[in-house]
């Protein structure tokens, strides 16, 4: 369902003018409701929210941008695993990830044991690269969703239609706590409890596979040598 067509079928089942709530209310609720569902599925596995990159390496670079948010993100909530290839020969081996440079070596030369400093959007890389390497750094990252407005359409919200209903009844739910009705309230909360209980039985599966499957060259080069 597209945003509007939610917030529309929202206002009938709880009679919810825009006199009672404007559209601008309903949608920061519906974002509430949006979050927390993503909250709870990153709480059942990283892989939902995780996007796995690669970036080639350059001789004697130390710094690798990160990649800006796409339409679908809003940032980066964390970098779960960064792997670095000296040698197109060697496999990928495991980086120490440092948010300050204080008491770093940055002159350090110790290609098993390679660290990275992640600042100001970049990825400073110790030691730097002998060799340009293809796929040679791999950052493995968790992000956000972009919030919801009102033109977002259906195909742009991350979770399959046949569960967009979770968010019906979340906003539902909302609805019925401003006006305190207390006892419908009790249900929606039921049924969004319900649906996500739903969600993760039948469609946790398709989640690992639709990970597995949309990193599968990259997964099966480096991810055995992770930590």
């Amino acid at each position: 369902m597209d945003v509007s067509v939610i917030i529309s079928k929202s206002r009938t089942q709880t009679s919810t003018s825009v006199g009672q709530k404007s559209d601008a209310l309903m949608l920061a609720d519906l974002n509430t409701v949006y979050k927390e569902i993503f909250s709870r599925l990153a709480t059942k596995s990283k892989k939902y929210t995780r996007q796995t990159y690669t970036t080639n390496t350059v001789v004697g670079q130390n710094e690798y941008n990160i990649p800006k948010p796409t339409v679908s993100e809003t940032g980066i909530k964390r970098l779960l695993n960064i792997s670095v290839k000296y040698s197109s020969a060697w496999d990928y081996v495991p980086c120490k990830m440092y948010d300050t440079s204080i008491g770093i070596d940055s002159s350090a030369t110790d290609t098993n044991n390679p660290y990275c400093i992640v600042r100001d959007g970049s990825i400073f890389l110790y030691p730097a690269p002998t060799e340009a390497v293809t796929w040679g750094l791999v950052v493995d990252r968790q992000y956000l969703p972009i919030d919801l407005t009102i033109t977002t359409t259906s195909a742009n919200i991350k979770l399959p239609v046949e569960y967009h209903d979770v968010m019906l009844s979340g906003l539902n739910m909302w609805n019925y706590w401003d006006k305190q009705i207390f006892d419908k309230q009790w249900v929606m909360k039921q049924a969004f409890e319900e649906w996500m209980m739903r969600i993760i039985e039948e469609w946790w599966a398709d989640i690992e596979s639709w990970y597995e499957t949309s990193n599968a060259e990259i997964i099966a080069e480096w991810e055995k040598f992770l930590p």
